[in-house]
C-alpha cells in the first residue's frame, strides 16, 4: 500500500495536511494564553500573537490549499490566504529577532514600539498586494512572466528576510555568550537592586533563546521550502515529469510551512512556564469534563 501511496502521489499532501491538523490546537491553545495574559500589550507579547495569529491562518488555510482543485477561485483564494500568512509569519519573526537583538545588544534603549507598527501597516498590505498581484495574473499551472516576477519577489523577500534573522539572531547569540563569562552578582553579597537586575537578565536571556530557537526553525523550513520552489523552475530539465520528484518539489513547500507553523507553538509550550501551567489547567478540565459525562452515562444506563 505504501508503494501505491508513492506510485498515486496521494502521500505529500495528506502529510502536509496532518501537519495543519496536528497544529491547530497548540496554536489555538497558545493564542487563548497570549491574548488573556495581563501582559499582552508589552511589545514581546503583542508580537507573539500576531505570530500565532499567522501560523493558525497557515495550519486553517493549507489543507484547502492543497486540496481544492486547481485553478478554481475558491484555490485561489485559499492561495492567496496562504502566501499572505506565510510572509507574514516570516516579516514577524524577523522583527521578532531584530528587536529581541537590539534589546539584549543596547539594554538600557527604548525601543520604539510606534516604529515597528508602521512597518507592519507598510509592508504586511505590500505582501497581500503582491500576492494578490500574482493571484489575478497566474494563467494555468505555470505562472505567466509578471506571475514569475511575484514569485522571485516571494523567494527573494523571503530570502532577505531569512538573511537578517541569521544576522540578527547571530548577534543574539554572541551576546548571550559574552554576558554569560560575565560574574554575577548574588544576593548575599549585596541588596536587592543588584538581586532584580540579575533576574531581569536571566529573563531577557530566557527569552533570547527562546527567539533564537524560533528563528533557528523559521530559516530551517523556509530555505528548504524556497528551494523546493525555485529549483524547479531554475533547473527544470532535471526535474522528469509526472514523477515523484516533480510532486515532491511541488509539495515540499506545502510541508514545511505547516511544519514552522506546527513547532512555534510547542516551542512556546516548552519554554513558557505559565503557558505549560495553562496547558495543564485545560487537560485536567477536559479530564474532569469526560469522567463526568462517564458517571452521568453510566447512571443512566442503571
Amino acid at each position: 500500500r505504501i508503494q501505491i501511496l508513492f506510485e498515486g502521489m496521494y502521500l505529500l499532501p495528506f502529510v502536509s495536511v496532518f501537519i495543519s491538523v496536528m497544529g491547530l490546537i497548540p496554536n489555538a491553545i497558545s493564542l487563548s494564553y497570549f491574548v488573556s495574559h495581563k501582559n499582552r500589550r508589552t511589545l514581546p507579547s503583542l508580537l507573539l500573537i500576531i505570530l500565532n495569529t499567522c501560523d493558525f491562518i497557515i495550519c486553517v488555510a493549507n489543507p484547502f490549499d492543497v486540496f481544492l482543485p486547481k485553478g478554481t477561485w475558491q484555490e485561489r483564494i485559499a492561495n492567496l490566504v496562504m502566501s499572505w500568512a506565510v510572509l507574514s509569519s516570516a516579516y514577524t519573526t524577523t522583527v521578532l529577532s531584530v528587536t529581541r537583538s537590539l534589546a539584549m545588544t543596547y539594554p538600557f534603549s527604548v525601543i520604539r514600539v510606534n516604529l515597528i507598527w508602521i512597518s507592519f501597516g507598510v509592508f504586511i498590505p505590500i505582501f497581500f498586494l503582491q500576492e494578490l498581484f500574482y493571484l489575478l495574473l497566474r494563467k494555468g499551472h505555470f505562472p505567466s512572466i509578471y506571475g514569475s516576477f511575484s514569485l522571485a519577489i516571494f523567494t527573494g523577500g523571503n530570502g532577505a528576510m531569512i538573511l537578517t534573522t541569521v544576522i540578527f539572531s547571530g548577534i543574539t547569540v554572541w551576546k548571550l555568550r559574552s554576558r554569560s563569562s560575565e560574574p554575577t552578582t548574588t544576593v548575599e553579597e549585596s541588596t536587592c537592586e543588584p538581586y532584580c537586575e540579575t533576574e531581569s537578565r536571566a529573563s531577557k536571556a530566557r527569552a533570547a533563546v527562546t527567539v533564537i530557537v524560533l528563528a533557528v526553525i523559521f530559516c530551517t523550513t523556509n530555505l528548504i521550502a524556497i528551494f523546493s520552489i525555485a529549483f524547479p523552475i531554475k533547473f527544470r530539465r532535471l526535474v522528469p515529469e509526472d514523477t515523484f520528484l516533480e510532486q515532491l518539489f511541488e509539495y515540499l513547500g506545502a510541508i514545511m510551512f505547516p511544519l514552522n507553523s506546527t513547532l512555534n507553538p510547542l516551542v512556546y509550550i516548552a519554554r513558557k512556564r505559565g503557558l505549560r501551567i495553562y496547558v495543564a489547567r485545560i487537560m485536567r478540565s477536559v479530564r474532569m469534563k469526560y469522567y463526568r459525562m462517564q458517571t452521568l452515562s453510566k447512571s443512566l444506563v442503571r
